[in-house]
């Protein structure tokens, strides 16, 4: 295709006719600025669905963060349940006229258990990257971005 271009051109100029060499290279200039154009074109919609795929990736890690946390909240609540338990086993002994303990392997298991501290560690990783590095501006839903700063 170039060959023929350039086959034009030479025709053109070697034939004195000058306008018509002029209206080829205007026409050739155009054809280029369509093709930057189209090109440009592609790379932003390519971009665009680059971006938004990147979105998606987060806003699924942050879910998998809930979901970490949630399971976490949940464990929790029920070793806290069971130290509830365990603490109104010993009280009920504890209150008892002659403290008799009938099951000793029981009340030692409920005494560890009503010592124990559970702690809770947020699983935050990936709003702390998403925050750090600037990509939480970037979020569409504003109040997904409000209840995120909450975090």
């Amino acid at each position: 295709m170039i060959k023929l271009f350039r086959n034009i051109r030479k025709n053109l100029i070697a034939e004195g006719k000058t306008t018509k060499y002029f209206k080829y290279a205007i026409g050739e200039i155009v054809l280029v600025v369509i093709g930057i154009l189209i090109a440009l074109s592609i790379n932003n919609w390519n971009e665009g669905r680059k971006d938004k795929n990147r979105m998606i990736t987060n806003i699924h890690s942050i879910r998998e963060d809930i979901e970490l946390d949630l399971l976490d909240y949940r464990n929790i609540n029920t070793i806290l349940n069971k130290q509830i338990k365990a603490g109104r086993d010993i009280i009920t002994i504890m209150e008892s006229e002659n403290h008799f303990i009938a099951d000793s392997l029981k009340f030692i298991l409920d005494f560890n258990a009503m010592t124990s501290t559970t702690t809770l560690i947020e699983t935050n990783n990936t709003w702390d990257f998403l925050n750090s590095s600037g990509i939480i501006s970037e979020f569409p839903d504003l109040k997904l971005k409000k209840n995120a700063s909450g975090l």
